[in-house]
């Protein structure tokens, strides 16, 4: 019997609904799941109930809490698809600066038809089973995911960084280059996607076990020797992650 599954997309930018689409394995993976709740892609959806239930992005308004509490009431496991619906994403780069500045930048003097609070990842809000992160989400850690899901297992725990994954494959460092990575701060499993085309971590897959204030405060000492400027330093922390301990605190305390 096909699992029962639903799609759902809270504040982000619907890339990881596109993830999915653009999946090579998806006519396999179709064969597994039965997708009755997919608005992106799909014009008639089933209210549930649902084995099986996506979310991509983070929480802004009040309704959407309402909508994942409801989904969460209607579904046997729940995942969090991508960084945003993990971490928070960069929506929730906004919880830093006021309401009313945010509300200015965006809209202008446009009156606001809706309730904006602050971005959280869904977690705050209702038990998750899963955490894909990534943005977009990773394919392979996607796919790993879901055969956990059909043999009913736990998520697997990812104990290295970024950096990690760099040394393993023997790759040059980068900050070495005074480029400013994220790696050693970072949760691993993408394989290094970015160093490994020469492009600095951007920290997309949020803080790495390790990633305790003890180790933030040698790394941060480490971008300062290679003449990281200081002002860069909390963009890079907030930019996907900002809301997520350790990297808040150290946003509040240090900047």
């Amino acid at each position: 019997m096909k699992i029962k599954t639903a799609i759902i997309g809270l504040t982000a930018c619907s890339g990881c609904q596109v993830q999915f689409l653009n999946i090579e394995a998806l006519p396999e993976i179709l064969d597994v799941l039965d997708i009755t709740y997919f608005p992106l892609a799909k014009g008639k959806n089933s209210d549930g109930p649902f084995d099986l239930t996506l979310i991509e992005g983070c929480t802004s308004t009040p309704e959407q809490i309402d909508e994942i509490k409801k989904m969460r009431e209607k579904t046997k496991t729940l995942v969090a698809l991508g960084t945003c619906a993990c971490f928070g994403g960069v929506n929730a780069m906004k919880n830093f600066y006021s309401q009313e500045k945010i509300e200015e930048e965006v809209y202008g003097g446009t009156k606001l038809l809706y309730k904006s609070i602050e971005a959280s990842p869904i977690s705050n809000h209702v038990k998750v089973d899963f955490c894909v992160p990534g943005c977009p989400f990773d394919k392979e850690g996607f796919l790993d995911a879901l055969k956990r899901v059909v043999m009913d297992k736990k998520p697997p725990k990812i104990y290295h960084n970024v950096c990690a994954e760099c040394k393993l494959n023997e790759r040059g460092c980068l900050l070495e280059k005074k480029k400013f990575c994220m790696g050693p701060v970072v949760m691993g499993g993408c394989s290094a996607l970015c160093p490994r085309h020469g492009y600095p971590c951007q920290g997309c897959r949020g803080p790495s076990e390790d990633a305790k204030v003890e180790t933030i405060d040698a790394f941060l000492k480490i971008l300062e020797d290679h003449g990281i400027p200081k002002e860069e330093i909390p963009r890079k922390f907030m930019k996907y992650a900002g809301v997520i301990e350790p990297f808040r605190r150290i946003i509040y305390e240090r900047y």
